[in-house]
């Protein structure tokens, strides 16, 4: 029984965290469920066009290109909600060059908040959705 709870949460805790993302940057959750469609509203999220959902599905198949598209993309979620000011205030402008300095570091942590719904954005309250202030300052 108890294996089964811890199943249970393992499999919930991503679309809550997804859930509480959406409701952050001021979209309805449940759009976190559609399939496809969150995609499109994630972009929207991190100021992505919306064809890039085509690259989602192009490289879905193919590891690694999926797996550094979806790294790309969490880096800027994270910017987005004011993460990674850290990056910017050492590297100034070029703070994507923190990913390539602690890249297995970043890659690890961005890999399993992926997959858990970055709940250190989703539950934290000083984690608040600004793109304008976090994209235009890089």
């Amino acid at each position: 029984m108890l294996e089964m709870m811890f199943m249970i949460t393992v499999l919930l805790l991503p679309f809550f965290g997804w859930w509480r993302i959406f409701l952050k940057s001021g979209h309805p959750g449940w759009k976190c469920l559609i399939p496809i469609y969150n995609i499109i509203i994630f972009l929207k999220i991190i100021k992505r066009s919306e064809y890039r959902v085509f690259y989602y599905i192009v490289y879905a198949p193919l590891f690694l290109p999926f797996l550094i598209l979806l790294i790309e993309d969490s880096w800027r979620l994270m910017t987005v909600f004011g993460q990674n000011s850290w990056s910017y205030e050492l590297f100034g402008n070029k703070g994507w060059i923190a990913v390539l300095i602690l890249s297995p570091v970043i890659i690890g942590q961005n890999v399993a908040h992926i997959y858990l719904g970055f709940p250190f954005i989703a539950f934290n309250k000083h984690a608040v959705y600004n793109p304008e202030r976090y994209l235009n300052s890089n």
